[in-house]
């Protein structure tokens, strides 16, 4: 099994085994940095992930962002390998063949800024996504800001391959935490 793979599995096994309270306490703050931060309060159009149960939450995100007159853009898949982004609208989600919500209807955008989801990240921006290759695809097209956030466990080692794409930031929970003591 590539190293990738074993990573991707043992990320799953960690994300899917937290507490929940736990969970909830570390979102709030990472929730909390992400609204904070100088590009997401310059960007007007965000694409947001709309999470799996195991993962970090967006709904909370979701729900701020418009609070605070931002576009909110979610993602669908358009065949294979490929994304688009929609306008959020809670009343025209439909779950696609991968189990996530989808927009069902509306006109593909592209948003300014985006939160990338992500199983495992290194310092210099490398992820582990789902395998799927969804992301590294629109991302090698994308000119906007990107932000990923990520639970401590989530810091590993990224052997990049010629495709993989790069996130601009990582907000990792464990940095939050140091910030917080001091």
């Amino acid at each position: 099994m590539k190293r990738k793979e074993i990573t991707r599995q043992a990320m799953l096994e960690q994300l899917k085994g937290q507490k929940t309270l736990e969970k909830r306490r570390k979102e709030a703050l990472l929730s909390k940095k992400f609204l904070e931060d100088e590009n997401v309060y310059r960007a007007q159009k965000i694409g947001l992930f709309m999470s799996m149960p195991f993962e970090f939450d967006t709904g909370f995100l979701i729900d701020q962002l418009l609070l605070r007159g931002k576009e909110v853009f979610i993602p669908k898949v358009m065949g294979p390998g490929k994304m688009s982004f929609f306008p959020y609208d809670p009343a025209s989600l439909i779950r696609s063949k991968f189990g996530i919500l989808e927009p069902s209807l509306g006109s593909e955008e592209i948003p300014d800024l985006l939160l990338v989801p992500g199983l495992a990240f290194d310092e210099r921006g490398y992820r582990i996504g789902y395998g799927g290759g969804f992301y590294d695809r629109y991302l090698s097209k994308f000119d906007g800001s990107t932000i990923s956030l990520a639970f401590d466990f989530q810091r590993s080692k990224v052997e990049e391959e010629v495709y993989d794409q790069r996130v601009d930031q990582i907000i990792f929970y464990q940095e939050i935490e140091s910030e917080e003591d001091k």
